[in-house]
């Protein structure tokens, strides 16, 4: 299976199974680095962080070795980071 057949079929099971923790790290695994794959992490890490999970990071290192993917994981966690100690909530939300 390639990542475009992989990603369309983890896209399609998670919209079966919404709290699939695995679906939603395969599309980020089969996902290009770009906005999709941006939106995708975002949507992934924040429930991570609100519990306050420190093994977050071992949970996307996998993720986090593809160069494109890295920059775009450091960007939304120096995002969120920024914005949680200045306003106390995450990049882009109003939610605490």
């Amino acid at each position: 299976m390639n990542k475009d057949d992989s990603l369309k079929f983890f896209t399609d099971l998670l919209v079966k199974i919404p709290n699939s923790v695995a679906c939603k790290r395969q599309i980020l695994i089969s996902s290009e680095g770009n906005d999709y794959f941006k939106d995708r992490f975002n949507f992934y890490i924040q429930p991570y962080f609100k519990k306050g999970v420190p093994s977050i990071f071992t949970e996307v290192e996998e993720i986090y070795k593809d160069q494109s993917k890295h920059v775009i994981i450091e960007n939304i966690v120096l995002e969120h980071m920024k914005s949680l100690d200045e306003n106390d909530t995450f990049a882009g939300s109003d939610i605490p």
